[in-house]
């Protein structure tokens, strides 16, 4: 038992001298493990110190470069106190200038001002007067408007009863019965011929470059020219025997009309003895006429010859176009069929007013040529009518001016 007691404290001890072996080796590691930190313990504590000195060097280093630019802003911030203080000082200085300025524009506009509203005033006043005025103008304008149509229509009326009491004493009164006659026996055909009588004096470029071709192109083809010089002394004749187209005849007489010496009196009745004889020579049922440096619209024949049959007239005349003395182009409206309202080449009417030729004396009563014929016509009761379309272009013509016997100037 002893034994068995005695083997047992024998393992435990060998047990515990194991135990212990193992607990030196663990207080050894231990022991190493302690001395190992405190080694590595005081190499942190060494670079500790040394980082903290090289912080030290860093922050100082850059408090000094602080305190540098510190120092240079605080001398911009100077400069700019006293920038500011100089700009804060002019502008002082033209806010006063402006400040000035303003308080002279306000007292100009309100001087301005008080100087418009007494103008408006007065203008007011001005224009309410001028406004009277003008209505009492107009009114006056609107009495002397009446005045004057009055006057027109007595003057007209009285023009139109001196016309008669010239044809009257001029006209056979047994030409009246007999066109009457005449008209009812010859009713007009239905495709007339048409007579155009021209007479020139030494116009030989104008008749062959104008006023032929206007009429030899005319839509309306049935046609005659009769074309005679008034003692033409250039070369017309040759002129006209270069147009080849048998509707065209020429003849020159041997010499030319007497008339009077006085310019504006020769004008009116210049070429009568031409135009006569052109006359005598037609053989169409309605006439017209064309002076030598004049041109018709191409379809002027056309539209007369119709307006003609249809409305059953003697006579038509129409508006025509003339040159001013500006070489601008104007419409003679010609409204009435009365003096200075119709012209030579804008009538055209019946054969049988042959019988009433132009008078070599019309200037004697100041009449022009045509409208001394024209009246005459009238008188022995053509029935004469307007057609609305100008058809004839009527150049600018050297009209001479009146001399001392009063006549008007044209």
């Amino acid at each position: 038992m002893n034994a068995r007691r005695l083997l047992q404290k024998l393992r435990a001890l060998l047990d515990a001298d194991e135990r212990l072996g193992r607990l030196e080796a663990s207080a050894q590691a231990a022991a190493d493990r302690s001395a190992a930190n405190e080694a590595a313990l005081a190499a942190s504590r060494t670079e500790l110190r040394e980082h903290r000195g090289r912080e030290g060097e860093a922050r100082e280093a850059a408090t000094t470069a602080l305190r540098d630019e510190i120092a240079g802003i605080a001398s911009g911030l100077e400069a700019l106190e006293d920038c500011v203080s100089s700009v804060e000082t002019a502008a002082r200085a033209r806010q006063g200038l402006l400040d000035a300025r303003l308080a002279a524009l306000e007292a100009a506009v309100r001087a301005a001002a008080a100087r418009a509203a007494e103008l408006e005033t007065r203008i007011t006043s001005g224009l309410e007067a001028l406004s009277r005025q003008v209505a009492a103008t107009r009114a006056d304008l609107r009495i002397a408007e009446v005045t004057i149509e009055d006057a027109r229509h007595v003057v007209s009326h009285q023009a139109e009863q001196l016309d008669l009491l010239k044809s009257s004493l001029e006209v056979d009164p047994l030409l009246i019965g007999e066109f009457q006659q005449w008209k009812a026996r010859h009713p007009l055909s239905d495709r007339p011929l048409v007579s155009v009588c021209i007479a020139t004096y030494n116009r030989s470029r104008l008749l062959r470059e104008r006023c032929l071709p206007s009429v030899l192109s005319q839509t309306y083809p049935h046609l005659e020219v009769v074309v005679v010089g008034d003692g033409c002394t250039d070369d017309t004749a040759e002129q006209v025997a270069t147009v080849a187209d048998p509707r065209v005849r020429f003849l020159n007489l041997a010499r030319r009309g007497q008339y009077p010496d006085d310019p504006l009196r020769r004008w009116m009745v210049a070429g009568t003895r031409a135009v006569n004889k052109a006359l005598a020579r037609a053989r169409g049922e309605l006439v017209t006429h064309l002076d030598d440096d004049d041109e018709y619209l191409p379809d002027r024949l056309e539209k007369l010859v119709s307006f003609v049959r249809d409305n059953d007239c003697d006579l038509v005349w129409h508006p025509f176009w003339y040159e001013d003395p500006d070489g601008r182009w104007q419409v003679k409206d010609a409204p009435e069929f009365a003096f200075s309202q119709v012209t030579t080449s804008s009538v055209l009417y019946r054969s049988w007013f042959k019988k009433i030729r132009w008078d070599a004396e019309a200037h004697r009563l100041m009449e022009p040529g045509d409208w001394n014929r024209f009246r005459r016509i009238r008188y022995v009761g053509a029935l004469c009518r307007r057609f609305p379309e100008a058809l004839l272009r009527h150049y600018r013509e050297q009209r001479p001016r009146a001399g001392r016997d009063g006549a008007p100037r044209g």
